[in-house]
Parts: structure tokens; C-alpha cells; sequence
């Protein structure tokens, strides 16, 4: 054998060892980014505002460019995952593509911001378990750790919190971090239903204890939020877990461990709702519920150590006897019979709540009580579904483009309400969207579904992180059908991520992605990011302008001057810079400022209803023209009956003045 011959083997081993250190360290990265990242923006509302989830994005998108670039990866995106992905690209194309006859591209333009990142977020989570090999289930710690963190501030806040309705919404249910219940009741949610799948994985008994402690923590944080949404969601995400969990008494004994000692604090985590007025006067127990819920934790946590290392041992040991099985059952159902009856304690009769909670939706009545989780107030989602079907059935194929929807429910609406989204994914998709948009967002779920599935075969860890994803994936769509939680990137990527992780181990490869390939990817992705600067900077404008306007009206009109030039889509600058133009008493500046926003958004009424109250005193009859086409895009507007007769009285004066008293 020459030398040649002999050196091959060690120079194949030592490039395969340097491939293995650069992926794990590209791995480390990629992890660092996404747990800083969704902990970011679950701190920050959700990253709802783009000031947050514009520059979290070019983060994400660079990151993963960086990564193509420079570290060949073991993945061969084919099938399922091709498909997956491609549909998701296509969704945000064709929202791009619904600039040309939406009536609001400005919002146009953010759902398309926000597809973007979910798409990057599946191929972030594909690329991360590819990155981490055979150690694939520390591809969860992201998400994990950035759910754990905001719980921890939540908590941390609640314990010092001294103005209620800094945490509060003015219902009484918590509304810190995300700025709305429900998106708080989600995302905890679905940090516990990560821990849960993750944590019964055979032989991991201080990590499942770790994940039933955090679980546990994060359902207490969901119970404060109050969201009613959320309690169906998460029996279609726990079902669907246990359905696809590999091992099911595990789960179960977790499950169990968190819903005994949540049973136990459940009344002191309603109070802060019962003796909150407005949002205030619940300091009290909002600390006592914090704590409580700590407490909760640790418990479900010591439960779960000692109930998983007793399991590890008895299958050490041997298959369990008939009788041992029968008592480990016993005392589960024993465990879970106390979660229910937390749960009747806390909203009584459970066919009576669950029937309420139909009526409940959709009706405008409003009841008190001890938990808003026996509420029976509505937000007229019944109304909002019909008008969304109502312009489906209009303009089945395309829709009426992305963001249309506020446009079309103001001229529709039944109740006084005037909400940006349909409170439902699929049927606002299909009235925005058309058909084609709707099939290119069901696709990408059952493409990933199968993926998944075939994913969970390849191994104990591959099993865990697909029941995981599929319990998680499932509680929002569940949720998501019922609400507007899809316009929260840190609510939907790092769901969306997880299902690209567990969908990984079926994407693995002996060979790396050809370098053409990678560098196409990456430029793709960088390019995408550059185009988002400008959009970031625009909006951070429109931020600094808000809070600048009162010291330096002048200096806030130069900066939403540029906002506008950057991003030619919105109108918000010219707006609030006829807002600061009508205060000065610069009232043809301020007309002015409205016209340009009229050439992007001719169809919004706030430009007409801003125009008329402008004009009352100075032109009562181009005021009367300016309140009725405001009237005509908004017929139900409660405010526009406001503005009616006050130029009703300015035109009585005669002189262009309001008259005397």
C-alpha cells in the first residue's frame, strides 16, 4: 500500500472532523440568535410593531445567509420539505403581488414583511437540526429558553409591580408582555406544550422534570391571561401530543405532576380579575398570584423528578407487572382528576361552559364574575366571518388583496367594533387572498405534517421533537382559526421553526447542498434583508417623530418627510404629520399633508374624517364633502355622528363660525 493510499482514510477523517466543528459551531450561532430573538420579541409585544420585527428580521435573514455562505450543510430539501417551503415563499409572493389591487397596501406590505420571516423561520429550524447532527434535540433549547425567559421577567414583574394596569388590561386579565391576552395565553401555551413533548422523551428525567417545571409555570402565566380561546385550543394541542406521543404514560405522569399543583393555586390566579377595577386595584394579587404561581412551579417540577426517575427504574428493572401498571395508572388518573377539578371549580359546570362559549363569541352582552373564563362578552366574530365570506364570494380567485379586510368591514359591519384582521387565519386568507392564497397557506401544513411523520421514525429523539411539533402546531391552528394571532411573529416563528426542526431528520443527507445552491439561497436571503432596511427605518422614523412632535413639531415633520420617501407605500407619515400641521394651526399644511396620503391610500376614511375636522371652521361646506365621503368608506362610524353635528353648528353661525352660546 503506497502512502498515498494510506493517508486518504486520515485526510477523509480529519475534513469530516473539521466539518462537524464548523456545523456545531454554526449551530451555536444560529441557536444564540434565535434565543435572543424570541426572547426579544416576546418582551416586545410580540415584535407586532415593526420597529421590532423589521430588525429582528434582518437579523434572522442574515444569519441564516452567513451560515449558507460559510458552513456546507447535510440537508437535501426534497419532497414534503420542498413543498413546504416553496408554498410558503409563494403565499408571501403572491401577498407581494396583491400590492397591485389591494385597497391597503401599507398593510399589504407588513403581512408580506411577516411571511417572510416565517418562511426564513422554517428554513432556520431545518438548517438548525441539520447543523446539530445526531444531537438534535438541543435544536429545542431556543424556543425553550426564550419562553422560560419571558416567563421569568413576566414573573419578575408581577412580584414588583406597584400600578396594576401596567400588567393589566382594563378587564383585569394580564396583558404583559404581549399586549393582549390571548396572544399571551398562545405563546405560553405553546412553550408548554413544547416542554411536555420534549420532556417525556425515555430517559430524560431531569430534563422532563425541567420541561414539566416550566410547563407548569407557563400554563399558571396562560390561566392569568384569561383567554377562552385558548382552553379549546389547548385540549385539540394536548389530544393531538398525546396521539403522537412515543411514550404515552411518560406524558401522561407529567401531565399529571403539572395539574395537580396548578389545581391547588388556581383560585389565587383568578383573583387578580375579581377584585380588579379597570385594570387597577389588583396589585395585591397580582404579587400573590406570582408567587403562587412559583410555587406551582417548583412543585410540578419535584413531582415530575421523582415520578420519571421512579418510571426510569422500573423500566430498568423490568416490564412493569399488571399491577404495577394498574397503579401508576391509578394515581395519574388520580392526578388528572384533580386538574379537572380545579378546572370545574373555576368556571362550574363544564357542558355549561363549553356551550356558553359559543353564544359567548359573538354576542355584545357582558357578565361579571370571578374568571373571565365564565365571561360572557363578545367581540362579534360571527360578524366578522360573514363580511370575510361575504368578499370571498365576491372575488373568489384573488381576493380583495392582502389588508383589506378593515376596508371592507367598515362598509359592511354590523357591530360598532373596527378590527385590522377577520379573527380567523384561513377564512380572512381566503376574503384577502382568494383560493389561491388559502391553498398556498393549507399546503405548507400538510406538506410539514408529512415531513414531520416521517421525520418521528427516525429515532427516540426525532419521535419527541414530532409529537412536540405537532401538539404545538396544532394549538395554533386551532387558535389561530379563531383569532388574529398570525400578525405576532413571536408568537408564529418559533412554532414554525419547531415544525421545521422536527421535520429535519427526514431531510438528512450523506452529501452537503452544492455550493451553487447555498450561494443562490444566500444571496436570496441577503437581498430580502437590504430590502427591509428601509421599511425598518422608515417605521423607526414614524416612532421618533410620535414621541418628537410635541418639543420639535418642525424637526418631526422633517423626519415623517423621510419615512415617506423610504417606504412609498404608507400614509401613516402624512397622517400624523397633518396631525402636527393642524395643532401649529398650519391648517393648509395640514390639508396638504392629507392629500399626499390620499394618492397611497384613497380608501381610508380617518384621511376624510381628519380633512373634515380640519375644515369646520374655516370651510363648512368642503367640510360637509369631506364628511360624506368619510360616511361613505365607514358608514357605521360612531365618531363621524360627532364630527356631523359640530359642522351642523359651524354651518348654522352663517360666518364660518361656530356660534355663540
Amino acid at each position: 500500500m503506497s502512502r498515498s493510499e494510506t493517508s486518504a482514510p486520515a485526510a477523509s477523517a480529519v475534513r469530516g472532523g473539521s466539518l462537524r466543528d464548523q456545523a456545531m459551531i454554526a449551530a451555536v450561532i444560529l441557536g444564540l440568535v434565535l434565543s435572543g430573538l424570541w426572547a426579544w420579541w416576546g418582551l416586545e409585544r410580540g415584535a407586532f410593531f415593526e420597529p421590532v420585527a423589521y430588525p429582528g428580521a434582518i437579523l434572522l435573514l442574515m444569519t441564516l445567509a452567513t451560515i449558507l455562505l460559510s458552513t456546507p450543510l447535510r440537508l437535501a430539501i426534497r419532497g414534503p420539505h420542498v413543498i413546504a417551503l416553496g408554498a410558503m415563499v409563494g403565499l408571501f409572493g403572491w401577498t407581494l403581488l396583491s400590492l397591485l389591487w389591494t385597497p391597503s397596501r401599507d398593510i399589504a406590505l407588513e403581512d408580506a414583511g411577516r411571511l417572510l420571516i416565517y418562511a426564513a423561520s422554517f428554513l432556520g429550524g431545518l438548517m438548525l437540526a441539520s447543523l446539530l447532527g445526531r444531537s438534535l434535540i438541543w435544536a429545542v433549547l431556543p424556543y425553550c429558553f426564550a419562553g422560560a425567559t419571558v416567563a421569568a421577567v413576566t414573573v419578575v414583574t408581577l412580584l414588583g409591580v406597584d400600578a396594576s394596569l401596567d400588567v393589566l388590561d382594563e378587564s383585569g386579565t394580564l396583558d404583559y408582555p404581549f399586549g393582549y391576552r390571548n396572544a399571551n395565553a398562545a405563546f405560553f401555551a405553546g412553550v408548554a406544550l413544547t416542554a411536555l413533548g420534549v420532556g417525556a422523551r425515555r430517559g430524560a428525567v431531569v430534563p422532563g422534570a425541567l420541561g414539566a417545571g416550566l410547563a407548569a409555570l407557563c400554563l399558571e402565566l396562560a390561566v392569568l391571561s384569561q383567554s377562552r380561546g385558548s382552553v379549546p385550543a389547548l385540549v385539540i394541542g394536548l389530544a393531538v401530543l398525546l396521539a403522537f406521543s412515543a411514550d404515552r404514560l411518560r406524558l401522561l405522569a407529567l401531565l399529571a405532576c403539572v395539574a395537580a399543583p396548578i389545581a391547588i393555586v388556581i383560585p389565587t390566579l383568578l383573583e387578580p380579575f375579581s377584585v380588579a377595577e379597570d385594570g387597577v386595584g389588583a396589585g395585591a394579587e397580582l404579587r400573590s398570584a406570582a408567587q403562587a404561581a412559583i410555587i406551582g412551579a417548583a412543585g410540578a417540577a419535584l413531582a415530575a423528578l421523582a415520578a420519571l426517575a421512579a418510571l426510569a427504574q422500573i423500566a430498568a428493572r423490568m416490564q412493569p407487572s399488571r399491577r404495577a401498571r394498574r397503579s401508576i395508572v391509578a394515581a395519574v388518573a388520580a392526578l388528572l382528576a384533580a386538574g379537572a377539578a380545579a378546572f370545574v371549580l373555576a368556571v362550574g359546570n363544564p357542558v355549561s361552559w363549553v356551550s356558553d362559549q359559543v353564544p359567548a363569541n359573538f354576542s355584545e352582552t357582558q357578565d361579571t364574575g370571578d374568571s373571565r373564563f365564565v365571561y360572557t362578552g363578545g367581540r362579534n366574530r360571527t360578524d366578522f366571518w360573514r363580511v370575510s365570506l361575504d368578499a370571498a364570494a365576491a372575488t373568489p380567485v384573488a381576493g380583495e388583496g392582502s389588508g383589506s379586510f378593515r376596508q371592507v368591514y367598515a362598509l359592511e359591519r354590523r357591530s360598532r367594533e373596527l378590527p385590522l384582521d377577520a379573527h380567523s387565519l384561513p377564512l380572512e386568507t381566503l376574503a384577502e387572498l382568494g383560493v389561491i392564497g388559502l391553498a398556498l397557506l393549507l399546503i405548507p401544513l400538510g406538506a410539514a405534517f408529512v415531513a414531520i411523520r416521517r421525520s418521528a421514525r427516525l429515532g427516540p429523539e426525532a419521535a419527541a421533537l414530532a409529537a412536540a411539533a405537532l401538539g404545538t402546531g396544532a394549538y395554533y391552528v386551532a387558535h389561530t382559526s379563531i383569532d388574529w394571532l398570525w400578525s405576532f411573529p413571536g408568537l408564529i416563528a418559533p412554532a414554525i421553526a419547531l415544525a421545521g426542526i422536527a421535520s429535519a431528520p427526514a431531510a438528512r443527507s450523506s452529501s452537503v447542498v452544492p455550493p451553487a445552491i447555498s450561494r443562490s439561497a444566500a444571496a436570496v436571503l441577503a437581498l430580502c434583508a437590504i430590502a427591509l432596511i428601509p421599511l425598518f427605518v422608515s417605521a423607526r422614523l414614524v416612532t421618533a417623530a410620535q414621541a418628537r412632535a410635541a418639543a420639535d413639531p418642525a424637526g418631526a415633520r422633517e423626519q415623517l418627510e423621510r419615512a415617506a420617501e423610504l417606504n412609498p407605500f404608507t400614509d401613516r407619515p402624512y397622517l400624523l404629520a397633518a396631525d402636527i400641521a393642524a395643532r401649529q394651526g398650519e391648517s393648509e399644511a395640514a390639508l396638504a399633508a392629507l392629500e399626499r396620503g390620499r394618492e397611497r391610500e384613497p380608501g381610508e376614511w380617518l384621511n376624510y374624517a381628519l380633512a373634515t375636522q380640519f375644515l369646520l371652521s374655516e370651510d363648512p361646506k368642503r367640510a360637509a364633502r369631506e364628511l360624506r365621503r368619510a360616511r361613505e368608506l365607514n358608514p357605521g362610524e360612531e365618531d363621524l355622528n360627532e364630527l356631523e353635528r359640530l359642522l351642523r353648528r359651524s354651518s348654522s353661525s352663517g360666518d364660518g363660525r361656530p356660534p355663540r352660546n
